[in-house]
C-alpha cells in the first residue's frame, strides 16, 4: 500500500504482471523465477514506495489530523 495515497490495487496487479514476467522468463532463459520476481519488484514497486514513504513523512508532518472523534 502507498503510504502516501493509500492506494494499493496498482501494487497488486502490478506484483502479478512481474509474477507471470516471471514465469515467463524463466521458460524462456531459464531462470529462476524467483531471482527474476525479487528483482523486479526490488526496481518497478519498492523504489516507488521508499519514495512515497519518505514524501509522506513530510507531507504529514504538517497536517493536523483529530486524535479523536
Amino acid at each position: 500500500m502507498d503510504p502516501l495515497q493509500g492506494e494499493g490495487i496498482y501494487y497488486a496487479v502490478r506484483s502479478g504482471m512481474l509474477a507471470a514476467e516471471a514465469i515467463l522468463e524463466w521458460k524462456k532463459e531459464g531462470t529462476p523465477p524467483s531471482d527474476f520476481y525479487q528483482k523486479a519488484v526490488g526496481f518497478d514497486i519498492f523504489e516507488n514506495l521508499k519514495w512515497a514513504l519518505t514524501l509522506s513523512h513530510i507531507v504529514f508532518r504538517f497536517t493536523n489530523w483529530p486524535t479523536e472523534p
